[in-house]
């Protein structure tokens, strides 16, 4: 089994490698962390589908690479770039039906935890208590949603720019990382 997930395990330890690897990379890889970590730490919840889309795109491409390296170089090209725009496109459904589902299963939950102190009787009209708090859970994770684009967009600004700037102390990393994360945040809301 472990051969049989040996190219998973290779292409996961490629993608962990991302931002030091780039920070690594020279003046250019550093460049990009910069600029990259500046507009989602900035503009974040402006820019989210572009980034949604980017992380689909690069994701895709990525598998390609894995499975058609083989390939000459204009079909692996092709290929690739059909890979990352499939990526694009399941990575923007994927978000809003996870969300949606989500939202749904919370309200689920909270609604059955409240239940038992609502004065409903029968199964029908608890049933259908239960339905439309996951109805309601739906509509508030979607509502919620820019808020939480501002949250993740910020936090990975913030991971990108902190890898460009070399620091040798930990806590003082930790800070930076912190504190661009909280500026990130405040000034996307």
């Amino acid at each position: 089994m472990t051969d049989s997930l040996g190219w998973a395990t290779r292409w996961l330890e490629s993608l962990a490698q991302g931002f030091d690897g780039l920070a690594q990379g020279g003046p250019a890889g550093v460049a990009i962390l910069i600029l990259g970590g500046l507009l989602l730490l900035l503009f974040g919840r402006r820019i989210f589908w572009v980034a949604l889309g980017s992380l689909g795109f690069l994701v895709g491409w990525q598998l390609a690479a894995t499975f058609a390296a083989d390939l000459e170089s204009l079909v692996f090209w092709l290929v690739s770039v059909a890979g990352g725009l499939l990526g694009v496109l399941l990575a923007v459904l994927a978000q809003k039906l996870a969300t949606g589902i989500s939202g749904f299963a919370l309200g689920l939950l909270v609604m059955g935890k409240i239940l038992p102190f609502l004065p409903i009787e029968g199964q029908a009209w608890s049933a259908l208590a239960v339905v439309v708090g996951g109805i309601a859970g739906s509509f508030l994770a979607l509502g919620l949603f820019g808020v939480v684009v501002c949250v993740i967009t910020a936090g990975i600004g913030a991971a990108m720019l902190a890898a460009a700037i070399p620091l040798e102390s930990e806590a003082g990393l930790l800070l930076l990382f912190g504190g661009l994360w909280l500026v990130g945040f405040v000034l996307q809301v």
